[in-house]
């Protein structure tokens, strides 16, 4: 039975583990417009009070840029505007050397992952592109796939990974050859990955998390990082984690998930997207055409929940 009774609450209270959501449902019932109009109002109210908020949304098809308009932000066509993952953003201004130890071992981490999501490397060969990728960043922090190819090329140790970088370099994946560093100046920053298709989007969606992840560690204003179609993140194992990861520890830098599916079984059929659910506090659920056995299992919906998602008007 509804009430019609406002819900008033305050996830920036510091009174729960975490202040992450998920937003589910079927395409075309609001879940873009309920974010839209939710992100609006927290953001209004947090600088109201005076709190210098920051909002970063991974969008795959243009929705948001209405949104960023509406209050000053800042769109970053991604497709125009290419982020380089080689990049260590903040290499210049790391000063402690065991700080910026650190910084590269994550950094080459994030490549050989990323590699690996293109090429599908084994275990064996992870190790090695990890020496090859330490010996690169310790000369040249912020590389080009190019830099990669001409270090690789006529070496004997790392010339296994020298077709590959071709391919990034000057073949068919040259599209993520970029030096492109991009520079965040505004509060609301919408990143629009319109133009790109397929698995390209994937692979971007997790350039942009990667970019975002490094910025929103830079301080403790309070942040939101929106992703849309997340459904997309966790396509491969290696940004599934990577979105899991997130979910278990950007609280330390005061900042809230909220990702966006068609379906919750995108998230529960995986320990990656298992723990993403158990890590959100807030759960948002619109039409679902289909509640799956793990789905009522994991929410214990009775008859009538179940029937009410199912024909949840519009």
């Amino acid at each position: 039975e509804r009430s019609f009774t406002p819900i008033i609450f305050n996830r920036w209270s510091g009174k729960f583990s975490s202040s992450h959501m998920i937003i589910s449902g079927t395409t075309g019932y609001g879940k873009s417009y309920f974010v839209k109009i939710l992100t609006l109002r927290e953001y209004m109210v947090l600088k109201a009070r005076g709190t210098d908020v920051n909002v970063f949304i991974i969008d795959p098809f243009g929705e948001y840029r209405d949104f960023a308009e509406s209050v000053g932000g800042e769109v970053i066509s991604v497709k125009d505007n290419p982020i380089n993952i080689l990049s260590i953003w903040n290499y210049s201004s790391t000063k402690d050397q065991d700080e910026l130890a650190e910084v590269i071992r994550n950094k080459v981490s994030v490549v050989k992952g990323f590699l690996s999501m293109l090429f599908s490397f084994d275990k064996s060969n992870e190790a090695i592109l990890d020496e090859f990728l330490m010996n690169i960043y310790q000369n040249f922090p912020n590389p080009t796939f190019t830099d990669l190819y001409n270090m690789a090329k006529g070496n004997e140790k790392y010339a296994r990974f020298e077709k590959y970088f071709y391919q990034l370099s000057k073949g068919s994946l040259s599209i993520f050859i970029t030096a492109n560093t991009v520079n965040l100046n505004s509060n609301v920053i919408v990143f629009d990955l319109t133009g790109l298709d397929g698995t390209v989007l994937s692979y971007y969606m997790f350039i942009v998390l990667n970019f975002i992840y490094q910025n929103i560690t830079k301080n403790l204003n309070p942040k939101l990082v929106i992703i849309d179609e997340s459904w997309r993140v966790m396509e491969f194992e290696y940004s599934a984690n990577f979105l899991s990861m997130m979910f278990r520890h950007v609280r330390h830098w005061n900042t809230s998930m909220a990702v966006i599916t068609q379906s919750m079984d995108d998230f529960l059929s995986t320990k990656e997207g298992l723990s993403i659910a158990n890590n959100s506090i807030l759960h948002v659920l619109f039409k679902h055409m289909n509640i799956s056995k793990q789905m009522n299992d994991f929410y214990g919906f009775n008859e009538f929940e179940r029937g009410y998602l199912m024909n949840a008007p519009s």
